[in-house]
């Protein structure tokens, strides 16, 4: 009699092959501009999209399919997991390789070994192989929901998430990150993720909320608390903003991201409760020299980088966080204080004015008017990413936070 495999076990087969026919020197340096995806992010979505992992078998008339020893199936399944945590510890190493070696060793196991399958998700995230990435999730979204966990399942969204957005599908890479705080509605990560895709597209109001929540569900999340000042400044709300920013540093110090909000924050809020003009701006150069200091760098952490300098100018994309965009800004700061030494001088009747030195009107009221408004966006990363992030600071990236 012809044996026929149930439809996972081809689904698997096809992940394994195209695992197989990947080269092995593809693996990319783990200290790369992109997070690493967040190990607790787990996105879920009820709707699989078992067609794109692979055809599916179909039994022919009479045939019979071998029923499984329950038992054995728990013991073949713990010891696939063995093999799939060896892998994880791989990747969290950069050893891509041998992760993948590990995660087809793991899967020839047991075929419904969903940890693998994200494992291999990673990899091909990291190595940029998008549409891998989408097969693998996929395969890992069509297994039975009696064995793929709740933080399983809304992992391989957020996986698919990130993989949209590389692809420069938004829509799509929103709408998995919703599956993924929906499949596991405590998973602060997958909230950070979500909230970060709607910074991006300048509904702050809503991208506000999700930031709120994630640091509900965990208010040590730093990447939260700036993607949270980034979505307070877009609202003008300075000393809430602050304050976010400020517990982000707390918990993380020496923390980039929220240096540069910080300065960002102090270049546009004019005016600033309780701060001349001239002590503002000094403020602002001093929070971007410092992160200028701390970016290793140039570009942002990854999906989700908490840098929007308002709700309606956000557009689209990763945030153009760089240490040239942090010279940018202080150079607009040192002219703000140029400009309004002037004016003092002025009105204490002694400007040694020079034609020309005259700002135009509306020049106070727009202290970053030479450099180009930061994107909301990368984990987190959350998000923005971290994200990624700012994952604000990143959906957290594949790896983030």
């Amino acid at each position: 009699m012809i044996t026929i495999r149930n439809t996972l076990e081809v689904l698997a087969s096809l992940v394994l092959a195209l695992a197989a026919c990947e080269p092995a020197a593809t693996s990319t340096n783990p200290d790369e501009a992109l997070e690493r995806i967040d190990s607790t992010a787990t996105p879920s979505d009820s709707t699989t999209d078992a067609a794109a992992a692979g055809p599916v078998a179909t039994a022919k008339p009479g045939a019979k399919v071998r029923d499984r020893d329950p038992e054995e199936e728990k013991k073949k399944l713990a010891l696939s997991h063995q093999r799939s945590a060896e892998a994880q510890r791989m990747l969290a190493g950069g050893r891509f390789t041998e992760a993948l070696d590990h995660s087809r060793q793991a899967l020839k196991i047991h075929e419904q070994n969903v940890a693998a399958m994200l494992v291999m998700g990673e990899v091909y995230y990291k190595q940029k192989k998008f549409e891998l990435v989408q097969a693998v999730t996929s395969t890992a979204l069509a297994v039975d929901a009696k064995i793929r966990t709740p933080q399983e399942s809304s992992h391989a969204h957020n996986l698919k998430g990130f993989a949209y957005a590389a692809m420069g599908n938004d829509n799509l890479a929103t709408q998995a990150f919703r599956m993924a705080a929906e499949a596991d509605d405590k998973n602060a990560a997958a909230w950070n993720n979500l909230g970060t895709r709607y910074m991006q597209a300048g509904d702050v109001a809503t991208a506000k909320s999700c930031f709120t929540y994630a640091l509900e569900l965990d208010p040590r999340f730093a990447k939260a608390h700036v993607n949270l000042g980034a979505a307070l400044r877009g609202e003008s709300k300075w000393q809430d903003a602050e304050k976010s920013l400020l517990t982000a540093l707390k918990l993380r110090p020496n923390y980039p991201e929220a240096y540069f909000n910080l300065g960002v924050l102090y270049l546009d809020a004019d005016p600033y409760p309780g701060l001349e003009t001239v002590p503002r701006l000094e403020k602002s150069i001093g929070f971007l020299t410092k992160y200028r200091d701390l970016a290793i760098a140039d570009g942002p952490d990854g999906p989700g980088t908490a840098t929007a300098r308002s709700g309606p100018q956000v557009k689209p994309g990763p945030a153009p966080v760089s240490k040239a965009r942090a010279d940018d800004y202080i150079r607009v700061a040192k002219k703000g204080i140029d400009r309004e030494q002037r004016r003092i001088d002025r009105e204490k009747g002694r400007d040694p004015k020079k034609p020309g030195d005259a700002a135009k009107p509306g020049d106070a009221a727009k202290p970053a008017d030479s450099a180009t408004p930061a994107d909301a966006g990368a984990v987190d990363a959350a998000a923005a990413p971290a994200d990624g992030a700012t994952k604000p600071a990143a959906p957290a990236k594949p790896g983030a936070v």
